[in-house]
């Protein structure tokens, strides 16, 4: 089980639980049985492939969640189940996995279901270049009282080292929020590297195309860059300066979205 703490008022309300508390939310809840050591079968509020997948390989989300997510078009965790198999030797995974859809945070509004596929296959397990993979995944399923269309397409590439930790990924997604006529382009790439023990510098830039049927442009940009220090085995401490840029039409849209931000995170692992 994963636990998080949010505000509990929505976006533009004042007024909360007592006021606007934080409170406590199921982000992961879920059994798993793993047979023959290679095969993983999980059903409830389970972790989904591709944010995870992503979370994990740069190993910054304290810091800041992926593009993915933050833009609304993937969810980290959804109820329903999933399967995953290892490749022997190191050659990777695959999985696929149904949903209920809305992702974790939301009700489902509609009778339709969400179906989820991704592949990782490492091509040069034992060597200097084991942990080069290539990504892929796709998310079909629809959103809203309407079912507008939310497909997605994933690829990239990952590098997942005990000391570098990078990737570069593209995604397309058709249907935007209730719109599922829209599509959308994500373009991300980070790098996290351990130069000496316990010291972390990492990278992020993230490119958001909102609209790509609509002129002019509707985008985001947005650099980030991190400072961390592993204070124990447990604890650790970042600093993180990012830069969000948008487009006059994505500014006209998302109000306050053109900011410096400046963050000090904490984490601590049981």
């Amino acid at each position: 089980m994963v636990l998080e703490a949010t505000r509990s008022a929505a976006e533009g309300s004042l007024i909360g639980v007592s006021g606007d508390s934080l409170v406590l939310r199921v982000r992961e809840a879920y059994a798993a049985y793993k047979a023959f050591g290679m095969l993983d079968v999980s059903a409830g509020v389970v972790p989904t492939l591709t944010v995870p997948n992503l979370d994990g390989t740069w190993m910054m989300r304290p810091v800041a969640s992926s593009a993915l997510e933050a833009s609304g078009l993937l969810s980290p965790a959804d109820l329903g189940g999933r399967a995953r198999l290892e490749i022997p030797k190191g050659y990777g995974w695959l999985a696929v996995a149904a949903y209920n859809g809305e992702g974790y945070t939301s009700r489902e509004l509609n009778r339709g279901k969400n179906i989820e596929g991704a592949l990782e296959v490492h091509p040069l397990p034992g060597t200097a270049l084991a942990p080069l993979g290539v990504f892929a995944s796709f998310t079909g399923g629809s959103t809203g009282t309407v079912r507008a269309r939310a497909n997605r397409l994933v690829g990239g590439l990952v590098w997942q080292g005990a000391r570098v930790r990078a990737g570069a990924i593209v995604a397309h997604a058709w249907g935007v929020r209730d719109l599922g006529t829209a599509r959308a382009l994500v373009l991300s790439a980070f790098v996290r590297v351990e130069p000496v023990d316990r010291l972390y510098l990492a990278a992020r830039f993230d490119h958001v195309a909102r609209d790509l049927e609509g002129a002019p442009s509707s985008s985001v940009s947005t650099v980030l860059g991190s400072v961390g220090y592993r204070i124990a085995s447990p604890l650790e401490a970042f600093v993180a300066v990012s830069r969000n840029v948008p487009t006059r039409r994505a500014e006209d849209e998302l109000p306050g979205s053109d900011f410096w931000d400046l963050r000090v995170v904490s984490r601590v692992v049981f």
